[in-house]
């Protein structure tokens, strides 16, 4: 079986399956055929999950680390995937949601919608759930605490990824897997310059 402009196309015996586009099931249109489906799930082909983990060490305060990140407005000032910030709240707080156009390198962009499930400006902890504006149902869980002493903050962040449907249980969510290994640590060297640089010497 291979993969070509979108297109899955079996071969050798599993040539009796029709080649098809791959399609996004959460939006009502056609999906995988149900032999094509099984056959992706036993051969081990699929994900249903997955999950990352990365840290730094800022030459800042604590405090102004989490401030940066927790900045919505700032977001694509330090992660080149974010091309721009389309909707905000006026005060970020627990159950408030932001809109962004991500915009990885090499990939088509997308609409992604993210709520806060935790703000925690004394612990300082951050975490948000976002998903893709289309409605798809898969969504990433993400998670950001810093700690450290004075200009010697400790960043770390946790990406968990649930995949509900089968495209992005075979091909979007592999390929955002490999993205994020390396999108994250680019975007926590970038936030280090930036809050380094603003705050006083």
């Amino acid at each position: 079986m291979r993969v070509k402009d979108g297109l899955i196309a079996p071969c050798g015996r599993e040539a009796a399956v029709a080649t098809v586009q791959i399609k996004d099931e959460s939006r009502g249109r056609p999906g995988f055929p149900a032999q094509l489906a099984g056959f992706l799930i036993e051969k081990g082909l699929t994900m249903d999950e997955f999950h990352g983990r990365a840290s730094a060490r800022v030459d800042a305060t604590p405090r102004a680390v989490f401030d940066l990140i927790t900045d919505i407005g700032q977001l694509p000032v330090w992660n080149a995937a974010i091309e721009a910030v389309l909707e905000q709240p006026p005060a970020l707080a627990e159950g408030t949601e932001w809109r962004i156009r991500m915009h990885p390198p090499r990939t088509p962009s997308w609409l992604s919608v993210a709520r806060v499930e935790e703000l925690d400006r004394h612990r300082l902890r951050f975490a948000y759930e976002s998903r893709n504006a289309d409605g798809n149902p898969s969504y990433v869980k993400w998670a950001w605490a810093v700690g450290g002493a004075e200009r010697a903050a400790e960043v770390t962040v946790t990406w968990d990824a649930y995949l509900k449907t089968l495209d992005r249980k075979f091909l979007a969510g592999p390929l955002r897997k490999r993205q994020l290994a390396r999108e994250v640590q680019r975007s926590l060297a970038a936030m280090a310059s930036a809050v380094a640089a603003a705050e006083p010497g």
